[in-house]
């Protein structure tokens, strides 16, 4: 069992971000979409996947390995369905940019303009940390199903 946070602090490239909990009424269609972007990037390469999230759950994250996991998971959603999906998973962030005196909640536009791969780097933090316990579960399970395929 995942012990589950109800928010956390995160520094990523210099900036402070809040990270709360997404509701169920958010996460719950969230957590349907994930796992469709799941199985089908599974289909293509389970095993390498499977071992990018596990690489993941450690506190040094390569960015290659965020770069993959995103790179895979984006090869099977449409632009539109990955921005709803960011904008979502953003919804639970917040921000605390060098002029501001506490947290405040982000703007997507204009704090990520020139700063895609920050983005990036926010947007695997909140997917892990509201769906950790999703992740391992689901990511073993799929893995199993691959692997009885492919034997």
């Amino acid at each position: 069992m995942i012990d589950k946070k109800e928010w956390q602090d995160v520094t990523i490239d210099g900036t402070q971000y809040h990270f709360d909990t997404l509701n169920p009424i958010k996460a719950f269609p969230v957590s349907v979409k994930l796992g469709k972007l799941l199985a089908g990037a599974l289909k293509e390469s389970g095993k390498e996947l499977t071992s990018l999230f596990k690489e993941s759950k450690k506190d040094n994250v390569g960015i290659d390995s965020i770069l993959s996991i995103i790179g895979r998971l984006a090869e099977s959603v449409k632009v539109d369905e990955f921005n709803e999906l960011a904008q979502t998973m953003i919804s639970c962030v917040k921000i605390k940019g060098e002029n501001d005196t506490g947290f405040r909640a982000v703007n997507y536009q204009q704090d990520f303009n020139g700063k895609i791969m920050e983005l990036y780097k926010v947007l695997f933090f909140a997917i892990r940390f509201n769906f950790a316990d999703f992740f391992v579960e689901r990511v073993s399970t799929l893995v199993e199903k691959v692997e009885a395929q492919v034997s």
